[in-house]
C-alpha cells in the first residue's frame, strides 16, 4: 500500500523526472486528474446498475417491509389488550419464530444453495413450498396440542397460531423461492399484500372489540390472502413430494438447523441466564442495545437473504469472484456498522428516553460494546453467507456450536463478574469469533477445490 504524501513531497518526486520525458507529460498528468475525480461516482453509479445489486436492495426492501410490518403488529396489540394478554402472545409469536428460523434453514437454504444458479423448476418450487407446509403441519399439531393441555389464554393463543402454522410458514417460504429465481420484487410484492391484509383484519377487531384472540387470529389469517397470492406469483400450487425434498436436501438442511438453533438458542438460554445474575433492569440494558441496532439488523439480514442466491449464480458464473464479493459485502456492512455506532453515540439523553424510556441510562453505558458487536457482525456476513453458498453445511455446523458455546460461557461469565456490561462484552467477543472463524474456514476452504466442488462436499453425508 502507498504511503500518503504531503503535496510538497509528490511535487518534488514529479520534479525528478528524467530528462528524456516529454514536455507537456506532467501537465497531461494534471488533465486526467478531474477524470481520476470523478471515476469514483461513476464506478458507484456502474456498481448500482449491475442486476445483482438492484436485486440485493429489493431484498433489502423486503426485510424492512417484513420487520416493520411485524414492528407495527406488535405495538398494535400491545396497545389494545393488557400486559398478561400481550404476553401470551409474545409467547406463541415467540414459538413461531422459532420455527420460521428452523424452516428457512431445513427448506429455503438448500432451495437457495442448489437451485440459484441454474434455476428451479416449477417440480423444484412445488416439493420446497409442500416440505414448508409438511413442517407447519407438524409444529402446529404440537403447538395445538401444547396448547390445550396448558389451556387458559396462553394455550388458547398457542393453539390458535398452532392452526396456522402451515399457512405462515408456506408464505415465508415463497419469499425465499423469490430470491431464488431472481425476482425479489414479488417477494416485496407478497410481503406487501400480506401487511395490507394484516392491516384490514386488524382494524375490523379494534373496530368490533378487540381481544387478544382476535387479534391473533387477524394476524395468523391475513397469512392465507399472501400465500394464495404467493401461489399465483409463483404460477405453481404446493405439491406432493415434500417428504422426498426433505430427505434429499437433509444434508444440508439438518445441519443448517442445528447451526441456527446453536445460534439463536445460545444467546436466549443466555439471556435468560443473565435474567436471574443481572436482574429486569440489566437485561433490559442488554436489549434496549439491540433495539438501537435494529435498522442495522434489516440491512444485515436483508443482505445476507440475498447473498445465498446471488452468491450462488456468482460462483457458477465465475468462481474467482466470490471472495472479493463476499469481501465487499462485509466492507459495507462493517462501514454502515461504524455510522450506525457513531450515530448511536451522538444520540441526545431525550431522544434516547424518548425511544427507551427509563432503560436508557443503562443502556447508554452498552452502547460501545454494541457498536463493536455490530462491527463484528458485518465482518462474520460475508463469511457466513460463503460457507452456506459453498454448501459447507458441516463447517458452518461446527463454527455455529464452538460459537454458541461461546456465547454461553462469554456473556454469562462476564455477566458474573463484571455485570451488564461484562455481559454485553462476552456476547461481542462470541460474534468476533464467529466472525475470524469464518473467514478462516473460508479461505481454507476456497483454496482446495473452489470451482469444482459441488454441494455438501465439505465432509458432510446425507
Amino acid at each position: 500500500m502507498t504511503t500518503p504524501r504531503p503535496a510538497g513531497a509528490a511535487a518534488d518526486h514529479d520534479d525528478r523526472a528524467p530528462a528524456s520525458q516529454p514536455d507537456g507529460a506532467a501537465p497531461h498528468r494534471a488533465q486526467r486528474a478531474p477524470a481520476a475525480d470523478r471515476a469514483g461516482p461513476a464506478a458507484l453509479r456502474q456498481l448500482l446498475r449491475r442486476p445483482s445489486v438492484r436485486r440485493s436492495g429489493w431484498t433489502v426492501v423486503d426485510q424492512a417491509l417484513s420487520s416493520f410490518t411485524t414492528f407495527a403488529v406488535t405495538v398494535a396489540i400491545a396497545r389494545s389488550v393488557a400486559p398478561a394478554a400481550f404476553g401470551a402472545f409474545s409467547l406463541g409469536f415467540t414459538v413461531y419464530a422459532l420455527v420460521l428460523v428452523v424452516t428457512r434453514a431445513v427448506v429455503a437454504q438448500p432451495l437457495a444453495i442448489r437451485f440459484s444458479a441454474h434455476g428451479a423448476s416449477r417440480d423444484d418450487i412445488a416439493a420446497a413450498s409442500a416440505a414448508a407446509g409438511i413442517l407447519g403441519a407438524l409444529s402446529g399439531s404440537a403447538m395445538v396440542a401444547a396448547g390445550l393441555l396448558f389451556g387458559g389464554q396462553i394455550g388458547a393463543v398457542v393453539a390458535l397460531i398452532g392452526c396456522f402454522m402451515p399457512v405462515l410458514l408456506i408464505q415465508d417460504v415463497w419469499r425465499f423461492v423469490f430470491f431464488t429465481v431472481a425476482k425479489p420484487q414479488l417477494a416485496v410484492v407478497n410481503d406487501l399484500v400480506w401487511a395490507v391484509a394484516q392491516l384490514i383484519a386488524i382494524t375490523v377487531v379494534l373496530v368490533i372489540g378487540p381481544s387478544v384472540g382476535r387479534l391473533a387470529l387477524a394476524w395468523a389469517a391475513s397469512a392465507v390472502v399472501a400465500a394464495l397470492v404467493g401461489a399465483r406469483q409463483a404460477g405453481v400450487a404446493p405439491g406432493s413430494d415434500g417428504l422426498r425434498y426433505l430427505r434429499r436436501n437433509g444434508d444440508l438442511g439438518g445441519r443448517f438447523a442445528v447451526e441456527v438453533a446453536f445460534d439463536s438458542g445460545s444467546t436466549q438460554l443466555a439471556i435468560l441466564v443473565l435474567g436471574g445474575i443481572l436482574g429486569p433492569v440489566g437485561v433490559g440494558a442488554i436489549r434496549g442495545s439491540r433495539i438501537l441496532l435494529g435498522p442495522f439488523n434489516i440491512v444485515l439480514i436483508g443482505l445476507l437473504a440475498a447473498a445465498i442466491p446471488e452468491g450462488g449464480r456468482l460462483h457458477a458464473r465465475r468462481p474467482g469472484g466470490l471472495r472479493p464479493a463476499l469481501q465487499l459485502m462485509s466492507a459495507g456492512l462493517v462501514g454502515l456498522a461504524v455510522v450506525t455506532g457513531l450515530v448511536l453515540f451522538g444520540l441526545p439523553d431525550p431522544w434516547g428516553r424518548a425511544l427507551l424510556g427509563q432503560t436508557w441510562p443503562a443502556t447508554r453505558e452498552l452502547l460501545p460494546a454494541a457498536a463493536v458487536l455490530a462491527v463484528g457482525a458485518g465482518v462474520a456476513s460475508g463469511a457466513i453467507a460463503g460457507l452456506h453458498v459453498l454448501a459447507a453445511a458441516t463447517t458452518s455446523m461446527r463454527l455455529g456450536i464452538v460459537t454458541g458455546a461461546v456465547t454461553l460461557v462469554a456473556a454469562i461469565g462476564g455477566g458474573a463478574v463484571a455485570g451488564a456490561s461484562g455481559a454485553a462484552w462476552g456476547l461481542c467477543l462470541a460474534v468476533w469469533v464467529n466472525a475470524i472463524g469464518g473467514w478462516w474456514l473460508l479461505v481454507r476452504l476456497s483454496r482446495g477445490s473452489p470451482a469444482a466442488r459441488p454441494p455438501g462436499t465439505d465432509g458432510a453425508r446425507p
